[in-house]
C-alpha cells in the first residue's frame, strides 16, 4: 500500500514475495525480494521465539539485555535499508 501510495519502498516491501520464493526454494529470488530481512530472519525468529517462551514460562513480556540490542540493530538495518533502497529509486540507480 505505501509504495502504490507514493513509490517508495517501506522497510516491509517485499516480505511476502520473499517468503513465497522461500516456499517454492528459490534462494536468489527471495534474497532480491528484501536482502536485509532475508538475513536478519534467523536471529528474528529467534528472538521472537525467545520472546514467546519466555512469556509463557513466566508471563512476562521481557527480553534479556542483548536480545534487546539485538531488535534496535535490526530496526536500524531495515530503516537504513529502505532508505538505501528508496535513493536508488529516487534517483534510478
Amino acid at each position: 500500500m505505501f509504495n502504490k501510495l507514493t513509490g517508495l519502498y517501506c522497510p516491509g516491501c517485499g516480505i511476502t514475495r520473499m517468503c513465497v520464493f522461500l516456499m517454492q526454494g528459490d534462494i536468489t529470488k527471495a534474497m532480491h525480494s528484501n536482502l536485509v530481512l532475508f538475513f536478519i530472519s534467523p536471529l528474528l525468529i529467534y528472538i521472537l521465539g525467545g520472546y514467546l517462551l519466555r512469556y509463557i514460562r513466566t508471563g512476562t513480556w521481557s527480553l534479556p539485555g542483548w536480545q534487546t540490542i539485538m531488535t534496535y540493530v535490526m530496526i536500524g538495518l531495515l530503516v537504513l535499508y529502505s532508505i538505501v533502497r528508496n535513493i536508488a529509486v529516487i534517483f534510478e540507480i
